[in-house]
């Protein structure tokens, strides 16, 4: 397991883990890194539409996401787990798709480089919830965060998240349902919560949904879309 102590950068905190690679992922780490990787002060150029999934963790949602749309949109996919971006290279590689980049700076900086209306969908599936009362501070979906979100996206652009913690999703719903930026695309703009069975139709499912499944959690899905320029 990699160390989950909290960095500090730009007066907000970020964790970044290192973990054990497989033989697969540290190869294509060493070998795909370099091809795949987007810097900081090229994300603007890139062509649109543009989608953002932040914390793709092994990747499986950001390779489904980039093979149902081969040739229309570029993604980029922001994670600081080195095992996960090289099981998502490895991935990539495999199916030889070229409509999608990474980056591996914490997600303020990334969207720091990005313009303002310049993102067209955004998905963040099982952020940490850092569950203890103590570590509430560290969950990336507040209210400053939101806000810096919506100023990058582009009107009608989706958010889409997903989240096996009920006290997580219940906080995110609150901080939403505060935003004017926003309105839930499912059920109306004064409930955002959306259970199992109204769940946002997207392809697989990710490590991190698996294993709250194994532990008997409901997942709860809340999708949004951005309604006005800041």
């Amino acid at each position: 397991m990699g160390s989950k102590k909290p960095l500090k950068s730009a007066g907000f905190n970020y964790i970044r883990r290192n973990g054990r690679f497989t033989k697969e992922q540290k190869s294509a780490y060493e070998n795909l890194y370099s091809i795949y990787r987007t810097d900081l002060g090229r994300i603007s150029s890139l062509k649109r539409p543009f989608g953002l999934e932040i914390g793709f963790g092994m990747g499986e949602q950001f390779i489904e996401w980039a093979r149902a749309v081969p040739d229309t949109w570029h993604l980029i996919g922001v994670e600081l787990y080195k095992p996960g971006i090289g099981a998502m290279l490895s991935k990539a590689d495999k199916l030889g798709l070229s409509n999608l980049s990474f980056i591996d700076q914490p997600i303020q900086i990334v969207l720091s480089d990005i313009v303002a209306e310049g993102i067209d969908e955004v998905r963040i599936f099982f952020p940490d919830p850092w569950p203890k009362k103590k570590h509430a501070k560290r969950r990336l979906l507040n209210t400053e965060f939101v806000h810096e979100l919506s100023r990058k996206m582009a009107a009608g652009a989706s958010l889409t998240i997903a989240t096996d913690w009920e006290h997580y999703a219940l906080e995110i719903s609150s901080i939403m349902a505060c935003s004017s930026a926003f309105v839930s695309k499912e059920i109306g703009p004064n409930s955002h919560c959306l259970m199992e069975e109204e769940r946002v139709d997207y392809s697989g499912e990710t490590k991190f949904e698996a294993r709250g499944i194994r532990l008997g959690h409901r997942i709860w899905h809340l999708a949004y879309k951005k309604i006005r320029e800041l």
